[in-house]
């Protein structure tokens, strides 16, 4: 049973019920967190919100201590070194991978190369999609992110 809780919105006149509110918003964090869940055992789903994701390792949380690092490549084939780097300064944290185009392509790859928590991978089909409270909770999360190229035509 839910308890009423009470809280002042003007301490001199009223007190106001917020177990409404609190429903509310548990609804809606528990219907994100089926979202993320299903997304996690089927290895992609979300493709209703604009997006699609993929996971290699932990999908909790961790936190590195981190350090900076800019790495800018393209226009060739990927350089291990720049991965294993930004592996190293992400204190083995969790990896994010932003994408237009492909699939989790990069998360075995760059899992064996830095040997991080975990490797992510947010697949946009639209903008829209990066407005998503979960594809941001994903990259704020991050101690590193790969902006990946291809056929972005």
């Amino acid at each position: 049973m839910i308890e009423t809780a009470y809280k002042y919105r003007n301490p001199a006149i009223m007190l106001r019920p917020v177990n409404a509110i609190t429903k509310s918003t548990r609804c809606n964090a528990i219907l994100r967190f089926v979202a993320a869940f299903v997304a996690l055992l089927t290895g992609q789903a979300c493709t209703s919100m604009g997006y699609q994701y993929f996971i290699n390792g932990d999908s909790g949380d961790v936190v590195a201590r981190t350090q900076g690092l800019i790495v800018m490549q393209g226009g060739g084939t990927d350089v291990d070194e720049n991965f294993v780097r930004m592996g190293q300064l992400s204190g083995g944290g969790d990896f994010v991978v932003l994408s237009a185009t492909g699939d989790d392509y990069y998360n075995d790859y760059i899992k064996e190369l830095c040997s991080c928590d975990s490797v992510e991978t947010l697949v946009f089909a639209n903008r829209q999609a990066a407005f998503d409270a979960f594809v941001i909770e994903r990259i704020r999360n991050a101690e590193a992110v790969f902006i990946a190229g291809g056929d972005l035509s």
